[in-house]
């Protein structure tokens, strides 16, 4: 898929992973276009490399003749009449999770997959690689700071790739080397229970061939049943496992960032890479965008901005706070994402925010026309929850940094958390409160 003369068209260019991707096509001298429904931060920064993107609902009038391959997020439907429209010019049209498999076929895979943490230990593999001079590859599912963007593009014989376990993304991979960090209930409305969850992760490392390695984390009871029985070469990490504790600190606060760490290690050493050359690396790991990010402080109020949006991550951050500032107050201002997953771990949620002090939930992130049926509200979540702690109920984002301003003092932390648009609301606060 790297032909120089080739024409390639993204339907949803700016995704995390559909735009990673074209940056990636872009530097290697290709023709990118392409479409997606409003301005970002990657859609500007692919127009500056040279792509043309159309901004706007999807149309068919969008797709240029004479195009090569088609590449399309995963969020993209069946009918889209970019997508359907596509047909007419070419037969390549891949999903991103198809044609990133094919950028990486002939290069030593290692891939990150798990409920959680994928994104910080693909970009912690991807940094030791990098500083052990291997030259990777690596696509992140978030803007890494030594990579000044979501992908790195190298000369080496690895590719570093988040494998996201939705739709079966991770299906188009053939891992060499494999991470699993977690398997836990999620995405239930396309794999319909957890059942299904294991046997896709184990079809996973079944892939793994007899010569790879499986690293994976023995904290999890999901990894530990979905590898039971597995006749592959694994590699353990977690308590009662030889990689079990760090001797050096991070820079990044956690114990499940201390996990991901250790992941990283366990890779480093199946790799060869030397025990120095890992430390001195992840000692030096700065983080990735949304992963426990200090946007700064205004007024002695520290504003955090986090992806974290499924239970375990909410309480997996709320720590790693509770263990960075523990004699501060510390607000969880949340955005659930998606009704189903609201409604299927609506118990899971009521506990997740016991490690705040104060919460602020807002209304529930979805995609319009996906999620028919549901009705389940951010209010409904908010009553159960304020049975537990003190709640604010804010439907509206833009209202949220209004009602905060007035009601956090100094040396209080806010952390702004979800995966949908709630990240607009730290940069709100901070001028507020400026």
């Amino acid at each position: 898929m790297t032909n120089p003369s080739h024409h390639i068209y993204f339907i949803g260019i700016g995704g995390i992973g559909t735009s990673a991707l074209a940056k990636y096509f872009l530097l290697k001298g290709m023709r990118v276009t392409g479409s997606d429904v409003k301005v970002s931060r990657a859609t500007n920064e692919l127009s500056a490399l040279g792509a043309t993107i159309f901004i706007g609902p999807h149309t068919a009038s969008h797709v240029p003749p004479g195009i090569d391959q088609v590449v399309f997020s995963p969020a993209i439907e069946s009918l889209n009449p970019e997508l359907v429209a596509s047909k007419s010019y070419t037969n390549e049209i891949y999903s991103y999770p198809q044609a990133a498999g094919k950028v990486m076929e002939g290069t030593h895979q290692v891939v990150v997959s798990g409920t959680h943490g994928k994104s910080t230990t693909t970009s912690m593999i991807g940094c030791v690689l990098s500083d052990a001079g291997l030259d990777p590859t690596v696509f992140v599912g978030a803007y890494v700071q030594a990579f000044n963007g979501n992908v790195r593009i190298g000369k080496g014989p690895h590719c570093v790739i988040e494998g996201d376990e939705y739709a079966g993304s991770f299906f188009s991979y053939r891992p060499d080397t494999l991470i699993i960090t977690s398997v836990e209930p999620d995405h239930l409305d396309y794999y319909g229970n957890f059942d299904n969850i294991i046997k896709a992760f184990r079809s996973v490392a079944e892939r793994v061939p007899q010569n790879g390695t499986i690293i994976a984390c023995r904290e999890n009871d999901g990894v530990i049943q979905t590898l039971s029985g597995l006749h592959k070469k694994i590699v353990w990490y977690g308590e009662g496992t030889a990689y079990s504790r760090l001797d050096f600190p991070l820079k990044v606060p956690g114990r499940h960032n201390q996990l991901n760490a250790l992941a990283a290690i366990a890779t480093a050493d199946t790799l060869s890479i030397s025990r120095d050359a890992t430390k001195r690396s992840l000692m030096n790991y700065r983080g990735a965008w949304r992963r426990f990010e200090i946007k700064g402080e205004v007024r002695g109020v520290t504003i955090v901005d986090d992806y974290a949006h499924h239970p375990t991550e909410i309480r997996a951050t709320l720590q790693a706070a509770k263990e960075q500032f523990p004699t501060r107050k510390i607000w969880c201002v949340f955005q659930p994402h998606q009704r189903s997953r609201t409604r299927i771990l609506f118990k899971d949620f009521v506990t997740a925010f016991d490690g705040a002090d104060e919460v602020v939930l807002t209304e529930i992130y979805y995609v319009e026309g996906r999620e028919q049926g549901e009705s389940i509200t951010g209010r409904d979540l908010a009553d159960a929850v304020s049975k537990r702690r003190t709640v604010h109920y804010i439907a509206s984002l833009s209202d949220i940094s209004v009602r905060l301003r007035s009601m956090v003092r100094p040396h209080d932390v806010v952390i702004v958390m979800g995966a949908g648009d709630i990240t607009s609301v730290g940069d709100a606060l901070m001028k507020k409160l400026s």
